[in-house]
């Protein structure tokens, strides 16, 4: 009888051990980027909670108040996990420019089918003869999981400017799919 649980037990092993499909192995994230994810959730949930259009009215205000002061006082973004989102090159009348558009993934991004739509957004233009972050883009393409590092831009008037990164705009979604400007110092690939 004991010979069959040495045969069934391989089995039974291989049933518990999750496979993923995914190509990112997912670094592990730093203390103060998953608390600002933690914190980005509790607004939402209290948000999402609110049951009439003036009171979720009021409370998408005082979120987008609390979102800032949590991003002034606390916020650096150090060696953050994120996912490149889109990387854009244009021109305008100006100046040409990079843009990158980053995703801080939350917990179940892999299950998420646009996972873009439920994640903080981070986007950073910069002029094209910025060699540094240039140089370090040219290594990079679009779905890599890298390491960032920068800070918040501030508005004109020394907050933030909390968006929604929706399609739609639609504000139901502010805190799950906020959008920040950032000025990026590093951006280095996982891998």
């Amino acid at each position: 009888m004991k010979k069959y649980y040495f045969l069934v037990l391989p089995f039974f092993l291989s049933a518990c051990t999750q496979k993923t499909n995914s190509k990112y192995t997912y670094t592990a994230m730093p203390k103060n980027e998953l608390e600002f994810i933690k914190e980005l959730n509790l607004i939402d949930s209290a948000f999402q909670r609110q049951n009439n259009e003036i009171t979720k009215k009021e409370f998408l205000e005082k979120g987008k108040k609390d979102v800032s002061n949590y991003v002034l006082n606390h916020l650096k973004i150090d060696n953050w996990v994120a996912i490149v989102n889109e990387i854009e090159v244009g021109e305008t009348d100006l100046a040409k420019y990079i843009k990158v558009e980053l995703m801080v993934p939350n917990a179940n991004w892999r299950e998420d089918k646009y996972p873009e739509f439920n994640s903080l957004i981070l986007v950073n233009t910069i002029l094209d003869k910025d060699s540094k972050i240039k140089d370090q883009l040219r290594a990079i393409k679009k779905g890599d999981e890298v390491l960032i590092s920068g800070n918040i831009v501030k508005s004109l008037s020394d907050g933030i400017n909390v968006i929604t990164h929706s399609p739609s705009g639609d504000e139901e979604s502010t805190f799950s799919n906020l959008e920040l400007s950032v000025d990026l110092t590093d951006i280095k690939g996982t891998h």
